[in-house]
């Protein structure tokens, strides 16, 4: 089942998100919150592991980078963060376009980004 035909990137994560879950043996409502964060919490800390790497010199960032670590950590990431925003009833793609918006304005910038 393909979701390229959506209009976005965080909307096509949404549903396929939500209908891969089964595949891990439960829906988003079945983990609490705390579940959740714990999942988005240890993906954050494996991208900090990889950064801690880099910046003690086990390998450069270009390495690094020829191996994905840093793109496939930050999108774990972002996967899990949705299924939290998901099981809390929150759109992580409107709730991104809001606070990017309010920080602009309360800064001063003309900056700003929108959803189709």
């Amino acid at each position: 089942m393909g979701y390229k035909n959506k209009t976005s990137v965080l909307v096509q994560l949404r549903e396929a998100n939500a209908d891969r879950c089964p595949t891990f043996g439960h829906e988003v409502k079945d983990w609490s919150l705390p579940q959740w964060g714990n999942a988005v919490a240890g993906e954050v800390g494996e991208l900090c592991n990889v950064i801690k790497k880099i910046d003690r010199g086990d390998f450069s960032l270009k390495e690094a980078n020829k191996q994905f670590l840093i793109a496939d950590e930050a999108a774990d990431i972002v996967i899990y963060l949705d299924l939290l925003c998901q099981r809390a009833g929150v759109s992580l793609q409107t709730a991104l376009v809001q606070k990017f918006n309010e920080t602009s304005e309360k800064i001063g910038s003309d900056i700003t980004i929108f959803h189709y």
